[in-house]
């Protein structure tokens, strides 16, 4: 049975696998080693996940679901035709596809794999990326930060000398930072920080937002497909301007036809504070590590968004040097996840290889405030980076004379207003009838690197013990949920792998036929019926050569990269 590293991501998604005595990124059914984390429902009720899945965003958008990953660890829904869906029941489809990748290519059953997740994921999310997997299948005992993933798949290889470094992570969703420290083939997290909220898809979002208002169109007023061609074109105007200094964006709505020119600089412009906001978690983790930029000895970007030159030159001026880049900024956390999942075979490569982690977010509980205007304030126990696995106890004193019991709330976060934290659990605890003063129990937290937080409270006097072991958290699905949600989506099958290639291809020409107008748009439509005429035929050989021609044909027309 093989264990797999995967990189569940915003944007895209990537499977790898130890083989040939190195780990190595894992092709999907076309051959590419992204797989764009989009799902789709087909007309004939199977699930398209992927390639083919994205370019249903534009012709199918009631049935097509992207950027669901920031909703993960919450009830939010997404409807897929008929029916509804939540970010882990998405998740879990990806996954499901990544595993039927990952043992068409090994050739034998994948039943575990080592899922990375953003750094700043709370336990929310934590544990609904665990369930996500459950449903397709894996068992994932250990998730791994996606900062430190790309920090292993550096650190194991491609880091000439130990010293301190600083993962700079953009992702389509999500920003994270980790300072690391490597000693001795020790990987050691010293500080991380993020925002859930930021990434390449806000920069997406800024570029659409800017051409609709100086194009006097409105978000509001586009139905789902013009939105989807309107993204669209952003994104790709957004990747022109990594290389160019200027880029047209175009697209048609209804019968306008948009051709919008901006430049890099205008670009950077409407972004800049969206590149301030990126400054905030860099400077945390270093307060967090007590290093300054002057002990920080390398830089590496990871994930997408770091490409745009405007996010370079932030790195560069922060530090003082160029960052690193030499490792795919795409590839680089699932093949830091395969790593990780080779640490737990018996492959002597990597044996020697030692990892710590840290406790990304503070724990704590809830407390009687002073304050008139506050009934109640977080304590915090476990601070937030704090090296795991870790335990930590404080002391508190009933609130009241004679009181026989107390709750204990357990809460994650940073504020010191309960409601701008995640609530975790509770803990109901009986007291003996004394008088406050005399009332006093210790609270202990200890939290594994498996992400399992056990609260014991312990009477002082009495010796009395309670104890709360926190694996699942409201919000999140339980087992018989889990297996509830596996039955659900079982009838829902993958399309074959073997005839994605042509649904991917269909699925491409109808975007381009709806972008597309006049004469070229009636090719287009004419060449799909005559390649469909002979996929009915079922002949292989002719089929094969009808594919080649087709390609060859909308290859000609767009990017098509098939």
């Amino acid at each position: 049975m093989a264990v797999v590293g995967i990189d569940l991501g915003t944007t895209n998604s990537l499977v790898t696998a130890w083989h040939d005595g190195k780990v190595v990124p894992i092709p999907n059914a076309l051959g590419d080693h992204l797989t764009p984390s989009v799902v789709s429902l087909d007309r004939d009720g199977s699930i398209l996940v992927g390639r083919a899945a994205r370019d249903r965003l534009v012709t199918h958008p009631r049935e097509t679901v992207a950027t669901f990953k920031r909703a993960m660890g919450t009830t939010q829904q997404f409807q897929l035709g008929r029916q509804k869906f939540r970010a882990e029941d998405l998740s879990a489809l990806v996954l499901r596809s990544l595993k039927a990748d990952a043992e068409a290519f090994l050739g034998e059953k994948v039943t575990e794999a080592v899922v990375s997740v953003p750094a700043y994921f709370n336990e929310l999310q934590r544990k609904a990326t665990k369930a996500a997997a459950q449903i397709a299948g894996l068992h994932v005992e250990r998730l791994i930060n996606e900062p430190t993933a790309a920090a292993v798949a550096y650190g194991v290889g491609q880091i000439e000398r130990d010293g301190t470094f600083l993962v700079f992570d953009l992702g389509g969703g999500t920003f994270d930072v980790s300072i690391l420290e490597l000693f001795e083939r020790t990987l050691e997290v010293h500080a991380s920080a993020g925002d859930i909220r930021l990434g390449g898809e806000d920069f997406r979002w800024r570029m659409a937002e800017a051409c609709l208002r100086d194009n006097d169109l409105a978000w509001e007023s586009l139905d789902n497909q013009q939105r989807a061609l309107v993204m669209n074109a952003a994104e790709s105007t957004k990747n022109q301007l990594s290389e160019a200094e200027v880029a047209l964006m175009e697209f048609r709505v209804g019968t306008r036809d948009v051709a919008w020119p901006i430049s890099r600089a205008q670009y950077e412009e409407i972004c800049q504070d969206l590149v301030d906001r990126l400054r905030l978690p860099v400077e945390r983790a270093m307060r967090d590590a007590k290093r300054d930029p002057g002990r920080i000895d390398q830089i590496l970007l990871v994930g997408g968004a770091t490409r745009m030159p405007m996010v370079r030159r932030l790195a560069e001026r922060m530090f003082g040097r160029s960052p690193r880049v030499d490792l795919d900024p795409d590839r680089v956390v699932a093949i830091g996840a395969g790593v990780q999942a080779m640490l737990k075979t018996s492959e002597t490569a990597f044996q020697d290889v030692v990892l710590t982690d840290v406790c990304p977010w503070t724990l704590g509980i809830d407390v009687k405030s002073d304050d008139a205007e506050e009934k109640s304030m977080f304590s915090p126990i476990i601070e937030r980076n704090s090296t795991v696995p870790i335990s930590r106890s404080k002391r508190y004193s009933a609130t009241e004379d004679f009181q026989t019991q107390v709750k204990i709330k357990v809460y994650q976060g940073e504020s010191r207003r309960l409601e701008c934290n995640v609530f975790l659990g509770e803990l109901s605890v009986p007291l003996p009838s004394l008088p406050k003063s005399e009332n006093r129990f210790d609270v202990r937290f200890t939290y594994d690197i498996n992400g399992i937080l056990e609260v014991i409270v312990t009477h002082l006097r009495t010796k009395r013990e309670s104890r709360l072991v926190l694996e699942r958290n409201p919000g999140t699905l339980t087992p018989e949920q889990i297996a509830q949600r596996l039955a659900e989506l079982a009838p829902l099958k993958l399309h074959p792998r073997e005839t994605q290639q042509v649904r991917s291809l269909l699925a491409y020409a109808d975007r381009l036929y709806e972008e597309r107008l006049g004469e070229e748009r009636e090719e287009i439509a004419s060449r799909i019926r005559a390649f469909r005429e002979v996929l009915d035929r079922q002949e292989p050989q002719e089929c094969e050569q009808a594919i080649e021609v087709f390609r060859e044909f909308l290859q000609g027309l767009g990017e098509c990269g098939f």
